[in-house]
C-alpha cells in the first residue's frame, strides 16, 4: 500500500474527529472557542513571519542593467548564466542560488538573476533558506560544463506533492523563449558579478 494513501486516510479520519469535537466545543463554550481560534491564527501568522525573517536582503537591478541583461548578449571570454524563479508556491520565501558551493543570489518569485561563469565545470544549486529549524529543507543541484560565449538559462520553481515539495531546476533550451516570461520580472543583482577567473 502506498504510504501517501495511508497518511491521507489517517488525516481524513483525524479531521473528522477533530471537526466533530470542535463543533461540540464551540456550541458549549462560544467565547472560549473564539479565543482558541484567535490564538491559533496568531500562531500561524507568527510562524509565517518567523520563516520570512530568514530571507536575505537583495539588491534590485536598475532598469539599465536589467535591459542589458535581457539582450542575452554573449561574452567572448565567459558564459552567462540566467536563473529565473517562477510560480506561486512559497513565492515570498527566498531560495538561495549557489555556484560551486558559493551563494550568488537569493530569489523570491517572480525574480531572476544573471552572472558570468568562467569556462569549465561548475555546479549550480538551488536551496531553500528557511524552515523552523533554520535548516535548508529542499535543494536541487545540476552540473554545468560551460564554454566561453555560452548562454545558460534555468527555470526554478517549487512543485508540491501530497506530503513534500520539491525544487525543480530545469534548463531552458532557447533564451528567446524565456524573454516573454522575464519582461515583467524583477532582476536581482548577484552577490558576485562572475564566478571563476
Amino acid at each position: 500500500m502506498n504510504k501517501n494513501v495511508l497518511y491521507i486516510g489517517i488525516a481524513i479520519m483525524v479531521g473528522a474527529i477533530v471537526s466533530h469535537s470542535a463543533g461540540s466545543f464551540a456550541r458549549s463554550f462560544p467565547l472560549l472557542s473564539t479565543l482558541v481560534m484567535v490564538a491559533f491564527a496568531a500562531g500561524v501568522v507568527y510562524l509565517i513571519v518567523l520563516m520570512m525573517k530568514r530571507n536575505a536582503g537583495v539588491t534590485k537591478a536598475d532598469p539599465g542593467v536589467r535591459e542589458a541583461a535581457l539582450n542575452f548578449t554573449p561574452s567572448a571570454t565567459h558564459a552567462r548564466l540566467y536563473v529565473c524563479r517562477e510560480g506561486f508556491i512559497a513565492k515570498l520565501q527566498g531560495i538561495d542560488i549557489q555556484v560551486d558551493g558559493e551563494r550568488v543570489a537569493q530569489l523570491k518569485s517572480p525574480q531572476f538573476t544573471c552572472l558570468e561563469l568562467s569556462p569549465g565545470p561548475h555546479r549550480l544549486q538551488a536551496a531553500m533558506t528557511a524552515g523552523l529549524g533554520g535548516k535548508q529543507t529542499l535543494s536541487n543541484e545540476t552540473p554545468l560544463d560551460v564554454r566561453a560565449g555560452d548562454i545558460l538559462c534555468y527555470s526554478l520553481r517549487i512543485e508540491m506533492g501530497a506530503l513534500k515539495g520539491a525544487l525543480v531546476l530545469e534548463p531552458v533550451a532557447a533564451p528567446a523563449s524565456l524573454l516573454p516570461r522575464l519582461k515583467g520580472t524583477t532582476m536581482v543583482l548577484p552577490l558576485v558579478a562572475q564566478v571563476g577567473p
